[in-house]
């Protein structure tokens, strides 16, 4: 039998990077609504763990392409909840510059 090369193993996707990724996707769903503040953080953190996954693994583990996509899509979604917490807070402070008599109170009211 002629000598037959050994196949390597594939390197498989560190799992880290994988639910970086997937809570990056969530923050930016959520973005609008405010929430995208906290999946955004928890993407970061598990970002950070991957990269650190792959760097000590000596090429057994892989995913530097998802970490990157989970670092941009945290940092938009937490860039879109903060313009949005932001819009929302002029808002209020506008409307509470109305002037009193400008005010529509009902007729029984002093």
């Amino acid at each position: 039998m002629p000598f037959q090369p050994r196949r390597a193993a594939a390197a498989a996707a560190a799992s880290a990077a994988v639910w970086a990724l997937v809570t990056g996707i969530v923050a930016v769903a959520l973005a609008p609504c405010l929430g995208g503040v906290v999946p955004g953080l928890i993407a970061l953190a598990l970002a950070r763990m991957a990269a650190a996954e792959v760097a000590v693994s000596d090429g057994w583990l892989t995913g530097a392409g998802m970490i990157k996509a989970a670092r941009v899509l945290s940092l938009v979604a937490i860039s879109i909840a903060v313009v949005v917490g932001t819009a929302l807070a002029v808002s209020w402070l506008v409307g509470l510059g109305v002037p009193a008599q400008d005010a529509h109170y009902p007729s029984n009211v002093d």
